[in-house]
């Protein structure tokens, strides 16, 4: 198989959101030692005039002896203002940029999984679809309001299309992963619910808290622990000073990225549940349709099942007679 199709997940616009997401994660903390180590070097500077300073840092940093030559000409490079950077400003300013920065691009990422698993589920029905608005909603919710619906309601609606063959095929496996939370899925939910709030007001509110925080920050106190949110290590915290209406949002950079893991859990969770459905079935049928199928070289129909499974992305296939019965009711020729 290929990278894009060994995969972990059901979807692929899932494993392509989930590596998205861990190229955030992979580019933080080598973003964060390089930015202390850089602080560290020009602490030396601090005592400079400010002329003296932009050249000392500017010898330090971008002078020819310093820099590759791959990376000389590097757009915008010299327009840094290294003095602010490095000595201005101080680290917990620095700190709350990086943090803001993860916690809206993982909602960026996630919002837009949600978008592209639709078009997976229901390639016809458009983005102004009542229905997938309002799935898309409810799949970000623990509880239901007059507004919208939640994680309940989500599962029931899949509940009504289930594949009884997929779930044959693929259903233990893929329950068996290590993301696949659906036991702990409202804890989680109100975990996100707190940090969705957080990005709110850090987007929409210039960073300040207001009733729809602390509302979501006090649902999610009962639940932050390892058990009831089925991670190891310290649940995530968003915020390093205590929430209150009206008051200036601290970020915990630690704890933003902690929530990748609730996050992932998440996205998991409802690829499979997404998956082993009727959406699923006809999400393979396109995909076996767009394809030239060939015969396995040992020429068993069922070696040849696999393999067709595995170029899809899916491994561990039992019942294989289930899976040609899928495909054969979508007129996939089986080689």
């Amino acid at each position: 198989m290929s990278p894009a199709q060994a995969r972990r997940f059901f979807f692929l616009c899932t494993n392509n959101a989930v590596a998205r997401m861990t190229e955030l994660y992979d580019f933080v903390w080598p973003s964060v030692t390089a930015m202390v180590f850089a602080r560290s070097k020009a602490h030396r500077y601090r005592k400079l005039i400010a002329e003296e300073r932009r050249y000392a840092l500017i010898k330090a940093f971008q002078s020819k002896r310093v820099l590759r030559k791959q990376y000389r000409s590097i757009s915008g490079l010299k327009r840094a203002s290294l003095g602010k950077a490095f000595i201005d400003t101080d680290w917990p300013a620095q700190e709350q940029v990086f943090a803001r920065l993860v916690l809206v691009n993982v909602f960026a990422i996630h919002e837009g999984w949600l978008d592209d698993l639709m078009d997976e589920l229901t390639p016809q029905r458009g983005p102004n679809d009542p229905w997938r608005k309002r799935f898309i909603t409810a799949c970000q919710f623990p509880y239901a309001t007059s507004k919208h619906e939640d994680w309940n309601w989500v599962m029931s609606e899949l509940s009504t299309h289930r594949s009884i063959g997929l779930e044959a095929c693929f259903g233990g496996n893929l329950r068996s992963g290590r993301f696949y939370s659906q036991r702990h899925a409202i804890p989680l939910l109100l975990c996100y619910r707190y940090f969705k709030e957080l990005r709110n007001s850090i987007v929409h509110r210039n960073g300040k808290a207001n009733s729809a925080l602390v509302d979501a920050c006090n649902a999610y106190r009962p639940v932050a622990n390892e058990a009831s949110l089925g991670i190891s290590g310290s649940p995530p915290e968003g915020s390093i000073n205590q929430i209150r209406a009206g008051s200036d949002i601290q970020l915990s950079l630690f704890g933003i990225v902690g929530f990748n893991n609730v996050v992932l859990r998440l996205m998991a969770t409802l690829d499979v549940e997404a998956g082993l459905t009727e959406f699923g079935e006809a999400a393979m049928i396109r995909f076996f349709k767009g394809r030239t199928n060939i015969r396995s070289v040992s020429g068993h129909r069922d070696t040849t099942l696999r393999r067709m499974a595995n170029e899809y992305g899916l491994v561990g296939l039992e019942h294989p007679e289930k899976l040609a019965q899928i495909l054969t009711a979508g007129d996939v020729i089986i080689p």
